[in-house]
């Protein structure tokens, strides 16, 4: 009995070590990683900072949590979609790329600057916005990969199981003096999901015995819906470089160019 319990915990062990999921997080600082975010992060400054605005940038897909055991009203995705972007867009070359204007509780700021001038302070004219942002996330796609495989031998055997879930993100850039969509941008990125699982059934002293041990990692949802979101922003901000929309000294676009090429 003990023999089987060694070797199932030395067999999770190992399936733990050399598990893709394992890479969810960094191993140094313990966060989940975000490749995508930390490019942004570490761009250079454009010649002149953007003014944009974001009204809406929502889940569009009504998609609610797969479940196969029970009917889940939960959403599958994130509905703070826009608090995302923009936190995204603040970011970006540690917050000199942007300037974000702020539209969804614009009501709320209107009334405070109401409150300060009934209070005698001078009532400053509210920013305006260059580009409009918006968009969505326009997919999610459960069960996109699974598999799995297994085997038994006198009652013991291990398995193991994967699932790939897709989301997909659309950016759209408008410029505000026109109205006119600019550049439209889509990216797509995957939730992994692995668990590994062991066990044994054997006759003893005229009695069955069965142990049974296993482990599931998941990627967290949040975090790559966010990862979509700076790798779509990153996809519009290299077509808009592109094209002159906004513009980089040579050395700075060049810099650009580098971050997009480790995507």
């Amino acid at each position: 009995m003990r023999i089987w319990i060694v070797l199932i915990s030395m067999f999770l062990a190992s399936c733990a070590a050399k598990n893709p999921g394992a890479e969810f997080h960094d191993s140094a600082t313990g966060r989940p990683i975000d490749q995508y975010l930390d490019l942004l992060i570490n761009l250079p400054a454009p010649n002149k900072q953007i003014s944009i605005a974001v009204y809406s940038f929502s889940d569009l897909t009504g998609q609610r949590k797969p479940n196969d055991n029970y009917a889940d009203l939960s959403y599958a995705v994130s509905q703070a979609g826009n608090d995302m972007l923009i936190g995204i867009l603040l970011k970006a070359a540690q917050g000199q790329w942007f300037k974000v204007a702020e539209r969804d509780e614009l009501k709320a700021v209107v009334q405070e600057q109401t409150l300060k001038a009934g209070h005698g302070h001078k009532r400053n004219r509210l920013i305006s916005a260059d580009y409009l942002l918006t968009g969505g996330i326009i997919g999610y796609d459960s069960n996109f990969v699974t598999g799995g495989f297994g085997a038994r031998y006198f009652g013991i055997g291990a398995s193991t199981k994967y699932r790939s879930d897709l989301i997909t993100i659309a950016l759209r850039l408008v410029d505000t003096s026109t109205g006119e969509v600019i550049l439209a941008t889509e990216a797509h990125d995957t939730v992994m999901s692995y668990g590994f699982s062991g066990g044994g059934v054997r006759h003893i002293a005229g009695k069955f015995v069965e142990l049974d041990a296993g482990i599931t990692r998941n990627e967290v949802l949040t975090i790559i819906t966010r990862r979509a979101i700076s790798k779509s922003l990153l996809q519009l901000m290299e077509e808009a470089v592109d094209r002159k929309i906004w513009k980089l000294d040579p050395d700075s676009e060049a810099m650009l160019r580098v971050a997009i090429s480790q995507m």
